[in-house]
């Protein structure tokens, strides 16, 4: 018998392929609305679907496939880009602070820049 022995009965490195246990956390919010597959990132082809695109601008080739994806995709993404546009927006506005610091002399130019014209 060698010195080294491996136990072949449990695998630690094993993965759970099975669904995940809804939670009461998991049931109530926005996200319920969205499909399981979606909160899963599932992202395996659809081989029942034969789809194309075009390889240039990547839109389907398909004009109610299109639609329906732009429509799925803007109901998935419009909280995220709202957020981000309220976050750009306190982050360059706050940076008045720096030139205020930084450039006393430019501070009215640069300050009607930021805050009359980019930022209102």
């Amino acid at each position: 018998m060698s010195p080294l022995t491996v136990d072949r009965t449990t695998d630690s490195l094993r993965i759970d392929l099975s669904r995940p246990v809804q939670t009461i956390a998991t049931q109530v919010g926005p996200l319920t609305a969205l499909r399981d597959d979606w909160l899963r990132g599932d992202n395996a082809l659809d081989v029942d679907i034969g789809v194309r695109m075009h390889p240039v601008t990547l839109r389907f080739d398909d004009k109610d496939l299109e639609r329906e994806f732009a429509d799925e995709y803007h109901a998935r993404t419009l909280v995220q880009v709202r957020l981000a546009l309220v976050v750009g927006i306190l982050l360059y506005g706050s940076y008045g602070l720096i030139d205020f610091l930084l450039a006393p002399l430019q501070r009215p130019q640069i300050w009607i820049i930021r805050y009359l014209i980019v930022a209102p």
